[in-house]
């Protein structure tokens, strides 16, 4: 096997021979023309708002039943159950902001 050095080469070549690909002179607009994979996103989002929403409403009650000589301790439940549904809140807003995107596009971007 044998390495080729390009400047320029976007990828891997199928000839037998490794490709390095150098890296590109940034010029700032890498987070404008970044891509993710929205169905992806769409799915983890999906999967996730509902587990951490019943997470934080576990924790919370969980918090709420807790004695003084409980373990969990009432602080700690509540700590988890606030982190439990600001993850909750970050995937429902990703939901949004996902569906506004895949709206968006030119229907032959799907």
């Amino acid at each position: 096997m044998s390495f080729t050095h390009r400047p320029h080469a976007r990828g891997l070549r199928a000839e037998g021979r490794l490709v390095l690909v150098t890296a590109r002179r940034r010029d700032g607009t890498e987070a404008g023309r970044a891509r993710s994979d929205l169905r992806l996103r769409r799915l983890l989002s999906t999967i996730f708002a509902p587990l951490f929403t019943a997470g934080g409403v576990v924790f919370a009650l969980a918090g709420l039943r807790a004695t003084q000589d409980s373990s969990p301790s009432a602080g700690l439940c509540a700590v988890l159950s606030a982190a439990c549904l600001v993850l909750a809140a970050v995937a429902i807003t990703d939901l949004y902001v996902i569906r506004r995107r895949l709206r968006g596009r030119q229907p032959h971007q799907h």
